[in-house]
């Protein structure tokens, strides 16, 4: 059995966290499939990530200098960094043991 997914079904669970995936890979384990992701998909995802992960940082930024105007004496707040290195396929790999 071959089970394709494209962009769609990944989108805002870098990580694959939801309890949906865990359900997949465990189907996916039992029946023996095969999970099939092209490397388009893969570097899409790598790249939806980047910007995702960039917005975040410019909303949080903003957040954060926004909240300074109702404090009378501002304490300097530091802005965590998300600069973790993301690899989709690899992510992949360590979810779906036939991929």
């Amino acid at each position: 059995m071959l089970i394709f997914i494209d962009t769609n079904i990944f989108f805002n669970h870098w990580y694959l966290r939801a309890p949906l995936f865990e359900l997949l890979a465990n189907y996916v384990s039992n029946e023996r499939a095969t999970v099939l992701v092209s490397e388009v998909v893969c570097e899409e995802m790598n790249a939806k990530f980047q910007s995702e992960r960039a917005s975040a940082a410019k909303e949080l930024t903003k957040a954060i200098r926004r909240s300074t105007d109702f404090q009378l004496d501002p304490k300097p707040v530091v802005v965590p960094t998300l600069n973790e290195e993301y690899d989709f396929r690899a992510i992949l790999k360590s979810r779906f043991e036939n991929l």
